[in-house]
């Protein structure tokens, strides 16, 4: 189930590039070659990604396909959607190609220096950045109108980067 779920997810993510790449969000100020040199990067970490998990799937490959999954979500950019708030889909955007990747590389990078599986304590701490974040996705959703969540995820998100 979970390889399955696995390749559904890379499924979704190539469809959110090349929906991305006819599709792009116009608060996204790259030029145009820069998107799409981006985006192929993007596909690249989701290719190199992918391989290691088919040829040798354990929970280590699993968060580096993880990790893949949010890189290919983020470069390039994001779609845009006629009926959805600008500000939502940006707000989301960054919540999970940015801050939940940086979460999952910290999870790996824990769990491949320990070799242990971790107390559900550490998971809590390791993505204690991502429940923020979707705690205040959710804060937007409920306000559109307020662009100081905004301004936290882009905070949260230059944080995340680093």
């Amino acid at each position: 189930m979970i390889k399955l779920s696995a390749y559904a997810a890379v499924a979704l993510v190539i469809a959110w590039r090349i929906s991305a790449f006819l599709h792009p969000h116009p608060m996204i100020s790259d030029p145009v070659i820069v998107s799409r040199v981006l985006a192929a990067m993007g596909l690249w970490f989701l290719a190199c990604t992918l391989w290691a998990y088919v040829h040798r799937p354990n929970r280590s490959t699993t968060l580096l396909l993880a990790y893949g999954l949010c890189t290919a979500i983020h470069w390039g950019g994001p779609v845009k959607f006629d009926y959805l708030s600008d500000t939502i889909v940006i707000a989301f955007y960054l919540v999970f190609s940015s801050v939940v990747a940086q979460c999952i590389f910290l999870h790996l990078a824990v769990v491949g220096s320990t070799g242990r599986r971790l107390v559900k304590l550490t998971h809590f701490v390791v993505y204690v950045p991502s429940v923020a974040a979707l705690l205040l996705l959710v804060f937007q959703i409920a306000r559109p109108e307020s662009k100081l969540m905004l301004s936290y995820f882009m905070a949260l998100s230059t944080v995340a980067g680093v």
